[in-house]
């Protein structure tokens, strides 16, 4: 059984039964706006983990993450690229692409085989009713001019204390890959985790300066929630077969 995207794999829910087949013409406008062998940079611009020991629970999400520090580039390569059907159905049926990941400073492949990097473009529509995007409690569909995605916020109690999440991802409408991860909990306005992996471009920052936090007398009272994570994994990010 092979991994979907993340685009794709939300809740697995089925596209519109209002799409329409015309015998064998095409259902969809949905292309590739990318190439084999092409190659993006990324960077890690933050990883917050107040408690190192709980750092399993990111890492279950996105599992190359262990392999990086803070600042670290990445190299994207797309290795391979399925053929875009002429008719969609089911969110099983729009294709996926494969990509490995790099680190620059070393060459050292971190992660192969990860479908949750590219999209294809053109269709957004389709591609929204494929994933859900936006049918979720707490979650708001992004889908602007230039970037498609979601923003994903909610809370939950430990011990008495409030945890908040906030999950976002978007993808680049221009070519399909993915823009902006955002992973961040936080109680008591202090972050257990926040972690920010982008699509670089020249003139950006590799490493984000720290936000404002709490007196560090609070940390050593919200430390233990971050425990409770580990059995919050909402989404199963980045797994590869």
């Amino acid at each position: 059984m092979r991994y979907r995207s993340i685009a794709l794999i939300v809740l697995g829910i089925t596209l519109s039964s209002s799409i329409a087949i015309v015998c064998a013409q095409p259902n969809h406008s949905l292309e590739w706006g990318i190439s084999e062998s092409q190659e993006f940079v990324y960077v890690l611009q933050r990883k917050l983990i107040l408690n190192p020991s709980e750092s399993y629970f990111v890492e279950s999400q996105l599992p190359f993450l262990a392999q990086l520090d803070e600042g670290t580039k990445v190299i994207a390569t797309v290795d391979g690229l399925e053929t875009v059907p002429s008719q969609i159905n089911t969110y099983e049926d729009i294709p996926i692409a494969n990509v490995s990941l790099s680190r620059e400073n070393d060459s050292m492949v971190i992660s192969s085989k990860i479908e949750s990097f590219a999209v294809p473009t053109n269709d957004w529509t389709l591609l929204t009713e494929a994933s859900g995007f936006g049918t979720i409690e707490g979650q708001t569909l992004v889908d602007t001019q230039t970037e498609w995605g979601y923003v994903n916020t909610g809370a939950f109690s430990s011990a008495g204390t409030t945890v908040n999440f906030l999950i976002e991802l978007r993808y680049e409408k221009e070519n399909g890959t993915l823009n902006y991860i955002r992973l961040r909990y936080s109680a008591l306005d202090q972050d257990l985790i926040d972690v920010v992996f982008v699509q670089w471009h020249a003139g950006m920052p590799t490493i984000l300066p720290p936000e404002v936090q709490l007196s560090s007398i609070l940390v050593i009272a919200i430390v233990a929630i971050v425990g409770v994570l580990c059995g919050f994994a909402g989404y199963r990010w980045f797994r590869s077969k």
